[in-house]
């Protein structure tokens, strides 16, 4: 990689960076100093597009967003759409580390004609190099392919096509990202076999079934570190004193179960 393509900061963060190189060692992850480090976030959109096509909130609001996430004591944000430089730089600065999503064509048939199989991974090369940036920690290079399109492509087939995205875009990442895909329950089979975590989104409501369900999890894992990509409770529905309750146990289930 040529330094000129690294998309750097102004400046090292004011604060520490404690995913900084962070690094699979084996069921878990730890940073450059060798020390034991979780990933603690919460994901940031999908926004819809301001006036100008922004996929996320102008500045002011955005950094007010990082702040109030610093003030939780969280260390990570996950997003899906390609993130603007001054987010990224925003993250450095506060010590968010960042995993970024890849946008393309996955909720089609994308495996239909040889064509769409090359735009889909021009475009994950296309935004991984964008990702260029000393607060980007992992990448996904999808997101849920939705279970009737994996049966209707062939499961070997589309994970083959994931092993390949993940192939090209780690070659454009700064060595150190991590890269891997999100799963969910119904295609919790479906993980590319060169991915650094094994990461699924996960909704369960009750704790028993939830626990129980991490050790299966951490069983398809094997000797990979299991993230939990996305999880939480439709506050809508339920409220915010349920979100927070729910929240509460996630994370105790989450730390007993060796989740990283």
């Amino acid at each position: 990689m040529r330094t000129s393509d690294f998309n750097a900061p102004d400046s090292e963060p004011a604060v520490d960076f404690p995913l900084r190189g962070l690094r699979v060692a084996g069921k878990f992850l730890e940073n450059a100093a060798g020390e034991k480090v979780r990933l603690d976030g919460v994901t940031y959109g999908p926004f819809p597009p301001s006036v100008g096509g922004r996929m996320y909130p102008e500045r002011e609001r955005m950094e007010a967003d990082l702040d109030q996430m610093v003030e939780l004591g969280l260390n990570a944000i996950r997003l899906y759409e390609p993130p603007p430089q001054d987010l990224l730089d925003a993250a450095w600065e506060r010590g968010l580390g960042v995993m970024a999503g890849l946008a393309w064509t996955d909720h089609v048939d994308f495996l239909g004609e040889p064509d769409l199989v090359e735009t889909a991974w021009e475009l994950g090369v296309e935004q991984a190099r964008a990702l260029r940036h000393p607060a980007v920690v992992a990448v996904v290079v999808g997101n849920e392919v939705e279970k009737t399109l994996v049966r209707w492509m062939g499961p070997l087939r589309v994970r083959r096509f994931l092993e390949e995205m993940i192939h090209r875009v780690r070659a454009e990442l700064e060595p150190e990202v991590l890269v891997s895909y999100a799963t969910y329950p119904s295609t919790e089979y479906l993980m590319p076999r060169n991915v650094d975590f094994f990461g699924v989104n996960l909704y369960l409501e009750e704790e028993a079934a939830l626990r129980s369900y991490l050790q299966r999890l951490q069983h398809r894992a094997g000797d990979r570190p299991l993230v939990v990509t996305e999880f939480g409770l439709d506050v809508a529905r339920h409220g915010e004193a349920a979100q927070a309750e729910v929240a509460r146990w996630w994370r105790e289930a989450l730390l007993d179960a060796g989740v990283a």
